[in-house]
């Protein structure tokens, strides 16, 4: 069983989850709630952050720009607070990918477990031969 790791402030575990925006599209905004209200049934503090926006188009300058911000946002949060479990939401989506193993390696090597769900999106991404995309996974 998942033990808290030294929180002062309770004995439960904590629960940061990365969440689209409201407005985003796919089914993680429907799917994730019922998995959070369970989380919590059982006993588990859960936060949430946003972590993923919407799909409107933006150049790649302003996409890498917003990794970077939601990057700096979760750590602050992170140092401020102490988590036990970081859970984000990505997919089979080299773009999502690229955003995740930056923000991942931005969090840096904190005490909390980060936990990646990957929801559905291109499967075959994996079986592609991309160089970068071979490094990242």
């Amino acid at each position: 069983m998942l033990q808290p790791l030294g929180n002062k402030e309770s004995n439960r575990v904590r629960v940061l989850v990365g969440m689209p925006t409201k407005e985003a599209r796919g089914g993680i905004n429907a799917c994730e709630m019922p998995f959070i209200e369970a989380l919590k049934r059982y006993g588990i503090e859960v936060s949430e952050e946003i972590y993923s926006y919407d799909d409107k188009p933006a150049h790649p300058a302003q996409r890498v720009a917003r990794v970077l911000r939601t990057a700096r946002r979760l750590r602050r949060r992170i140092r401020a607070e102490r988590f036990d479990i970081i859970h984000l939401n990505t997919s089979f989506d080299l773009k999502a990918i690229l955003r995740d193993v930056t923000v991942v390696f931005l969090l840096g090597g904190g005490q909390a477990r980060i936990f990646l769900k990957f929801h559905g999106s291109d499967a075959h991404l994996l079986q592609k031969r991309h160089s970068l995309l071979g490094l990242v996974i």
